[in-house]
Formats: structure tokens, sequence, C-alpha cells
């Protein structure tokens, strides 16, 4: 079985690096759409700002990782093979539906996904006696799934609400002067998003990096040794998937679902750029990049005369944002179901 132990690691591993370019690419739009959406930054240039700061908040997280209390894996299992299993599995479901929701142009959370497949996965192994301790999975899916689905509204509400002050005390000011702050705040919420993302997703690629071969029994535990090296990795993926940028999402969020123009487009901005940044330094738990920040555009885009909401889209963006975890936790339940013979 030392074989198949090893074969699992060495996927589970290349699959965690595939997690981090897709994660990279399907995200990057939360930073580079309004910017670029509104002359800010040239495409070329919010993807270079993009690459090098996610792997500054890889950095970053590297760093706070030892102080961080995090439960990765979700189940306590009798044998290696079923642990690695739960973590392929996820890892399989959430690049699959990373890239479908790209082609779908939806600007879902692959938190809330990686969580669902995960807990799907969990409560598979359990339903064939593999594993236990499934509150121990629940308990660790709430604590992800929390910020999901606050963080959203939160981001919609700020927005909304600060479009009132920023239109009157901005109403003497030339336009062009407007639009200067604005696209200075669009750069530094930017910048906050970037640096958020690479904390909250990177801590996790890194975790992953140096958790699997433990689990595999390769290494002692997860040593703190390893997570320079991890974290040098889950940078270089992460730098390598904005550079590709995923335009299909990024048209979605400057332009499809609700029409920002610069001052709106530069509160949406910078307030999931403070959110995400501030959330990632502060908090031990994982905030949606994408769906702050479309919860964000949506906010500051309807508060405005002139109605621009495409209310059909919105709807298809708010049910994917539902059926994520559930999808997710379906599929990967099933994989694990079906890989439970070669399993026990």
């Amino acid at each position: 079985m030392i074989g198949v132990t090893l074969l699992l690691v060495v996927l589970a591993l290349i699959l965690t690096v595939g997690y981090a370019l897709v994660n990279s690419f399907h995200d990057v739009p939360n930073a580079s759409a309004i910017p670029v959406r509104h002359r800010a930054l040239t495409p070329r240039a919010a993807l270079i700002l993009a690459a090098v700061l996610n792997a500054v908040g890889v950095a970053a997280a590297a760093i706070m990782l030892p102080l961080a209390e995090l439960e990765l894996i979700l189940v306590e299992s009798i044998d290696p093979e079923p642990a690695l299993a739960v973590i392929i599995c996820a890892l399989l479901t959430t690049i699959g539906w990373d890239l479908l929701t790209w082609w779908w142009g939806m600007p879902s959370s692959s938190s809330a996904a990686f969580a669902g497949a995960s807990l799907g996965a969990t409560i598979a192994l359990g339903w064939v006696g593999l594993s236990s301790n499934l509150p121990k999975a629940f308990e660790t899916f709430a604590h992800l799934i929390v910020p999901v689905l606050l963080a959203p509204a939160i981001a919609f509400v700020i927005a909304w609400l600060l479009v009132i002050p920023s239109v009157r005390g901005l109403r003497h000011v030339e336009a062009d002067q407007v639009r200067l702050l604005a696209r200075v705040g669009m750069v530094v919420g930017s910048t906050g998003t970037n640096v958020g993302h690479g904390l909250f997703h990177g801590q996790r690629v890194v975790l992953l990096l140096i958790t699997i071969p433990a689990v595999g029994g390769l290494t002692a535990a997860p040593m703190s040794s390893a997570i320079p090296w991890a974290a040098l990795v889950t940078a270089l993926a992460f730098a390598a998937g904005s550079l590709m940028g995923a335009w299909r999402i990024a048209q979605t969020v400057s332009t499809r679902m609700v029409g920002t123009d610069a001052l709106r487009g530069g509160v949406a901005q910078g307030v999931s750029g403070v959110l995400l940044f501030v959330g990632g330094v502060t908090s031990g738990v994982s905030l949606s990049t994408s769906q702050t920040t479309a919860a964000a555009v949506f906010g500051a885009g309807t508060n405005q005369k002139y109605r621009s909401t495409n209310h059909r889209l919105v709807g298809k963006v708010l049910l994917c944002w539902l059926v994520t975890p559930v999808v997710c936790a379906v599929t990967s339940g099933t994989l694990v179901l079906a890989a439970s013979p070669f399993l026990g």
C-alpha cells in the first residue's frame, strides 16, 4: 500500500498546484475588472500588479501561518488513503467548478466550492465507514461558509451607503478631478484585493502542500521548515495564474451585471479592497474575494438615479452563489463513493 499512498500524495500535490493556478486565474478579475473598465490601469498593468501582489500576499500568509489556528484536514481517518482521497476529490471538484463558472462568466466563490467539496467528501467517507468525527467537519464548514455569506451583504451595504457622501462631497469638484480621485481609489482598492486574495487562498494552498506529505506518512508532521518552499511554489503558481486573466468574469463584474461610473467604481473597488485586506490580516477565516467584490460593485451601482442593473444576470449570479457549495458537496461526495472500494 506504500506505493498507492505515494501515488495519492503525488496526485494530491499536483492538484494543489493546479488549484492555485486556476484559483488565481479565476479570481484576478476581482482586482482588475473595475480599474481596467475605467482606465485606472491598462489590462497588462493590472495583471502584472495582480501577479506581484498575490505573491506578496502569499509571503505574508506564510509568515502568519504559524500563528493561525485553521483546521484543514476535515476527517480523522483510520488510514491515510481515505484522507488523501478527500483532499483529491475536493480539489478536483473545486478546480472543475472554477473552470465551469469561468466559462459561464460567473464570479463564484472558490472558498465556498472548496468548503462544500471538502464537507461532501467527508460525509461520503463516513457513509462507507472510513471516517468519523463528522461534527468537526460541520464546524469547519461553518467556519468557512459564514464569511462567504456575510461578506457580500456587508460589502453591498457599505458600498451603497458610501456613494451618498461621496457624491455629495464631490458635487462641486470638476469631473476630471473626480475621475482622477476615483482611479486612485481603484488602484488602492485593487492592491488590497490582490494582497487579501494572496493571504486567504495562499494560506490554504501552503497548508495543503505541507500537510499532504504528512497525511501520507512521508513526514512526521507538517513542519514549519517546510513553509518556505511551500510558500515559494504557491507564490509562483498564483503569479502565473494571475497573468492569464479571466476576462469572461471581468466583463460580468465591470459591465454586464450593473453599470458604474468612475466614482461608483472607485467606491466599490475601495470597499472590497479594504474588507479583503483587513480581513486577511486580522481574521483566521477565509472571505470570498469574488462575492465580496461583486457585491460591492452591485451595491455602488444600484445607488444612482439612472438604473442600469441587469436583474436577470444578477439573479443568475446569486443563484450560482447559493448552489456552489451544494453542487460541489454532491460532486465531491460522489467521487469519494466511486473511489471507496479501493480505499478500504
